[in-house]
């Protein structure tokens, strides 16, 4: 189920992605078309503003000699013909005269003809380069640009760069072919969608982030649930047993053979109330986790003999490890022993901490160690066992509720989180170091001036 909706997450995110991807795709050719649209009109513009300002530039020239103009409507494609004509009333003596003459009605004619103005009426540069620069820098003075000439027949098919055809449909001027570059139009695209990209970037950053955590979420989910369902079965286990021995032993009781005798009762009621009590714990336990997730949890810190809160559970647990053949040492050697604590939730903590020890350790290598040391403004409380080790992979786990390191022995796997809950609240810190097969070691670290408000 898990994996199944694993790839189903998986393939959403990934088509979300290629849509993402498309629309980033279609916005920048837009923006693209747009901005190449604008330059193209520009440089159409630029064209008739030039044209226009050296048509009225040179209008006096025009007005000058037009009514010697040789050329008709259909001149664009025929050879000049230049003629002239000798009034009697221009004689002449000699050769000479004759060809002053004729110099003199050659070159009328040429001034006024085509091909004399082809080169006599040049574009104003310095009018064109400011006009450009003027357009250019109103379109986006972050482009900069260069102009180059062309040949007639010269096409430009690089991107960013515009063709500029002057009065190459006017027949008194020479046409002229410039190829307009410009440079940081990526730039520029760039700077255009960069609000609309980061939009998107961040909706779709957003969309990521709900999409995992809806995918944690489930997996929370369903390790919650898994939990309970093993949670239930435990607490049934660990009722079950314990009343299971209760009521044999009550049973015991109310036999006239057995309840005659003072060792045998002696028995049975030691069975009850051990049984009885670990019950309790257990109960105790699961209760005050419940009451710590929902912060019902009940604390009245008070100042707490550190060491003598140890030796009275150590004291509790004589009995068990002298019948398991275990031993337990104690090397109590903080100079500052008193902190602000929650006598019974702190005392819970400690018997936790023991029963796992023991639980842990086999009945092979049954050795408990405790020790105290001071650490700056802190006491550090550590209890060893040379039982069977926690992985590194476990470690990260062992303080999760409802976590069993085995799942064959007694407990419903809250003791280590409740231990983490209320070293919490007292700003205290369990930390554990262990290696396979090497035992463990719960370090209780407690700041000895934190005063509870």
């Amino acid at each position: 189920m898990i994996q199944r909706l694993k790839i189903i997450f998986i393939a959403v995110f990934l088509l979300l992605t290629a849509i993402q991807l498309k629309l980033f795709y279609s916005i920048y050719l837009f923006e693209q078309n747009k901005v190449y649209t604008q330059l193209d009109q520009l440089t159409i513009q630029l064209k008739k503003d030039v044209e226009s300002y050296e048509i009225n530039r040179h209008q006096p020239i025009f007005e000058a000699y037009k009514n010697a103009f040789l050329c008709g409507e259909d001149y664009a494609n025929k050879p000049l013909t230049l003629s002239f004509v000798i009034q009697p009333t221009e004689p002449f003596a000699n050769l000479k005269e004759l060809t002053d003459i004729i110099d003199q009605k050659l070159h009328k004619q040429a001034v006024a003809s085509t091909a004399y103005l082809l080169e006599q009426l040049p574009v104003d540069s310095m009018y064109f380069d400011s006009l450009l620069q003027a357009r250019m820098h109103t379109f986006s003075p972050d482009l900069t640009w260069s102009v180059l000439p062309l040949h007639s027949d010269q096409q430009t098919t690089e991107a960013g760069v515009f063709r500029i055809s002057l009065f190459d449909d006017y027949r008194l001027y020479q046409p002229r072919y410039l190829a307009l570059k410009v440079n940081g139009i990526q730039r520029l695209l760039i700077g255009n969608i960069l609000l609309i990209l980061g939009g998107s970037l961040l909706s779709f950053l957003l969309l990521g982030i709900a999409t995992r955590y809806a995918y944690l979420s489930m997996l929370k989910y369903k390790k919650i649930s898994e939990n309970k369902a093993e949670f239930i079965n435990h607490l049934a286990h660990e009722i079950k047993t314990p009343l299971s021995s209760i009521f044999l032993s009550g049973q015991a009781l109310t036999d006239k053979r057995i309840n005659r005798s003072e060792e045998a009762v002696a028995m049975h009621s030691q069975i009850i109330y051990s049984e009885a009590e670990r019950l309790n714990k257990q109960l105790e336990n699961v209760l005050s986790v419940s009451a710590a997730e929902k912060n019902f949890l009940e604390m009245h810190p008070e100042p707490l003999d550190v060491h003598m809160q140890i030796q009275t559970i150590a004291a509790l647990f004589q009995a068990r490890m002298q019948d398991l053949n275990g031993t337990l040492s104690m090397h109590l050697n903080a100079s500052r022993f008193t902190c602000k604590l929650d006598k019974i939730h702190f005392g819970n903590v400690l018997y936790n901490l023991f029963d796992n020890a023991i639980k842990y350790s086999g009945q092979d290598s049954l050795h408990i160690h405790v020790e105290t040391l001071d650490r700056a403004d802190e006491l550090v409380i550590r209890i060893t066992d040379q039982g069977k080790g926690i992985s590194r992979s476990e470690q990260e786990k062992i303080f999760q509720l409802f976590y069993k390191k085995d799942k064959r022995l007694n407990g419903f796997g809250v003791g280590l989180h409740y231990a983490k809950t209320i070293l919490d609240f007292h700003r205290g810190m369990i930390t554990v170091d262990s290696q396979p097969g090497q035992g463990t070691t719960f370090s209780l670290s407690l700041p000895l001036n934190w005063n509870y408000t």
